[in-house]
């Protein structure tokens, strides 16, 4: 990390366990099959060939894979740990780079576009995502955008 970097330290209390792990399975489809929409639109284009997919849905492929892998890659021991234990619940601290608040609002962007291709269900496989996927994404996302402007966490609420 750069020297002078400022880091915040966003505070995920009452991470559901259960959601969070619907979550990760739901938008790692999703960025598998945007990777594999990539590779097959690059073998079209040595081809020669046009792909028979939107431009914009191309597009998208490369940003999901581009945003969305790396924000998945994020340290998660804590939360696999307590998974693994049978917790359903856990608090987790993630320090991250204030500078990369622009890459959460992109990758909230990425993904609600991506949600809509799913929707439509006419050229990705990836179903769209649930009620609490899409909840526990807007908490996440939420709590990284709120604590990275300087608002203090919120739990993960029950009722969601």
């Amino acid at each position: 990390m750069e020297e002078g970097t400022t880091l915040v330290r966003v505070e995920l209390r009452g991470v559901p366990l259960r959601e969070r792990a619907r979550y990760l399975q739901h938008t790692e489809e999703l960025v598998r099959e945007m990777t594999l929409i990539r590779i097959g639109a690059a073998q079209d284009a040595e081809q020669g060939a046009r792909s028979p997919l939107p431009h914009r849905l191309l597009e998208l492929a490369a940003e999901v894979q581009a945003t969305v892998g790396p924000f998945l890659a994020q340290p998660a021991d804590e939360a696999d740990a307590a998974a693994a234990r049978g917790e359903r619940s856990v608090d987790v601290t993630v320090p991250v780079p204030l500078a990369a608040a622009p890459l959460v609002e992109r990758v909230a962007a990425v993904l609600d576009e991506a949600e809509e291709f799913c929707r439509q269900g006419r050229y990705l496989l990836t179903l769209a995502a649930p009620a609490d996927v899409l909840a526990y994404r807007a908490w996440l996302l939420g709590e990284f955008r709120r604590q990275m402007a300087g608002e203090a966490p919120l739990p993960w609420p029950v009722a969601a």
